[in-house]
């Protein structure tokens, strides 16, 4: 599961899953296209709200 499936299994915009973890759009664009590499901060706060362990994310 990486950012993008857990966004859209919550039926969520990018601007909704944005706004969740306290950021904007263009970096959950970036992160779902692998532009950019997700910072820890952001992956931790995705595992708290969304309950789920980092390695989800990471695969």
């Amino acid at each position: 599961m990486n950012i993008k499936n857990i966004r859209i299994k919550n039926n969520l915009t990018q601007t909704e899953f944005a706004k969740s973890i306290n950021t904007v759009q263009s970096v959950i664009s970036a992160y779902e296209t692998g532009e950019t590499l997700i910072k820890t901060s952001f992956m931790l706060d995705i595992c708290k709200k969304y309950k789920i362990f980092a390695s989800d994310i990471l695969k």
